[in-house]
């Protein structure tokens, strides 16, 4: 099933987390070297919003307790605090489509 998240023009820069309601879904966009990634916007950890975290390279970093994703495979790269990653799941990610200045989803 395609799902639109937003418009193309209302992710203005590369490399800025981006936060978006779906239904009752939110979720993080991130435009990357002309790709977008697509991920749940709720850590795992402790339910912060990731659009309003740290964007470094591909990797974003929760505000609340640092746990860092790899945003374009949804994988723990630290857990909270830089601990274990093992401690918590991976981030849900959906394959991306861009058709017409549209974005959308796949799941």
């Amino acid at each position: 099933m395609r799902t639109r998240v937003c418009s193309i023009k209302d992710i203005a820069e590369e490399d800025v987390p981006y936060g978006f309601e779906i239904g009752e879904m939110r979720v993080v966009v991130v435009k990357l070297s002309g790709s977008y990634y697509v991920a749940n916007s709720t850590c795992t950890h402790e339910e912060a919003d990731l659009s309003l975290g740290i964007l470094n390279g591909d990797i974003l970093m929760c505000p609340l307790h640092q746990a860092r994703f790899d945003i374009r495979t949804g994988l723990v790269i630290n857990g909270p605090n830089g601990g274990d990653p093992k401690t918590i799941p991976s981030l849900k990610t959906y394959k991306t489509e861009a058709e017409d200045g549209e974005l959308y989803i796949i799941t």
